[in-house]
């Protein structure tokens, strides 16, 4: 009975972390994710990134402690550079010719990556 409790906590754990990460990193991911030519994409690549690097500048500034803050901030920046190199990889596809519904597949399947490469490690 105790083995099958720890089970469903840590199954509990695993749903939460998931909700988690896609509630925080969907909208960093889809910005840049969603951009319609690669000069709007840039200009969101640089705006965001920007953004971002002064974000943790000034995190690193202040030495927060705040260990919530910090994953927090991680998977904003996780998210965000995956939805960039998901849309160049995609705007590539694109220029080759390669149909929509094919790109709008990789940028699905980008943010289903997305979620594994910030919950994998912590479940390992």
């Amino acid at each position: 009975m105790c083995i099958h409790a720890s089970r469903d906590l840590q199954r509990r754990r695993v749903v939460g972390l998931i909700s988690f990460v896609i509630k925080l990193g969907l909208i960093p991911y889809a910005l840049p994710a969603m951009m319609p030519t690669w000069r709007w994409w840039l200009g969101a690549t640089l705006a965001g990134g920007g953004l971002l690097s002064a974000l943790w500048i000034e995190d690193s500034i202040a030495r927060s402690s705040d260990v919530l803050g910090a994953l927090m901030g991680l998977v904003i920046t996780i998210s965000f550079v995956t939805g960039v190199l998901v849309r160049a990889f995609t705007l590539a596809m694109a220029a080759r010719g390669i149909r929509a519904g094919h790109c709008i597949a990789v940028t699905v399947a980008g943010f289903g990556i997305m979620v594994a490469i910030l919950v994998l490690p912590v479940l390992l």
